[in-house]
C-alpha cells in the first residue's frame, strides 16, 4: 500500500564522488574539498515525521527527521549523499539565476535494506556555503599610506 504510485514523491540525490585537496592563491593547503554528482530524481514514500514504528525500526536514540521508503532493496545513494526534499522547485532541485545549485536541505543517516524494499533515515540540515577560496586584506607595503606627522 506504502508503494502506490499515488503515494510517491521525488526526491533529489547526488552521491559524493571524489575529493582534492583546497589551495588558495599562494599554494597553501586550505582544507578538502568534496565533490558531488549532478542531481539524480528517485521517487519513495516519504514520511511526515517520526513516529512509533520508526523508532522502532532505526533504534530510539537515533537522531533523524523523516525516513522514507524506496521500492528497490538497494539504495542509488550511501550515508554520505545530499538529498533534496523539501525545498524542491517544480520538482527539481533549486538552481539559482545562474543555474547554479542551491544547497540541500537534507542527508541521508541510516540506510536500511530489507527483502524487498528499502527504508531511509534521513536528517535535516542548514547549508550556507562559503567561498572555496579565501582572500586575504591587501596590506600596504611599508612607506605607503603614510602620511606627515604619523610616526614618532
Amino acid at each position: 500500500m506504502r508503494l502506490m504510485d499515488e503515494n510517491m514523491e521525488p526526491i533529489w540525490y547526488a552521491n559524493q564522488q571524489h575529493g582534492e585537496i583546497a589551495y588558495d592563491q599562494w599554494g597553501n593547503e586550505i582544507g578538502f574539498q568534496i565533490t558531488y554528482s549532478e542531481p539524480a530524481k528517485i521517487d519513495a514514500s516519504i514520511s511526515s515525521a517520526k513516529g512509533e514504528t520508526v523508532i522502532e525500526l532505526f533504534g530510539a536514540a537515533e537522531n533523524y527527521d523523516k525516513t522514507f521508503l524506496l521500492e528497490d532493496r538497494y539504495a542509488p545513494f550511501t550515508e554520505l549523499s545530499r538529498l533534496w526534499v523539501d525545498n524542491l522547485v517544480n520538482g527539481e532541485p533549486p538552481r539559482d539565476e545562474s543555474g547554479n545549485l542551491l544547497p540541500h536541505d537534507y542527508e541521508v543517516y541510516l540506510i536500511s535494506p530489507s527483502r524487498n524494499q528499502c527504508y531511509v533515515a534521513i536528517r535535516k540540515v542548514n547549508v550556507s556555503y562559503a567561498p572555496t577560496v579565501a582572500t586575504m586584506p591587501e596590506v600596504p607595503e611599508a612607506g605607503e599610506g603614510e602620511t606627515e606627522g604619523d610616526g614618532p
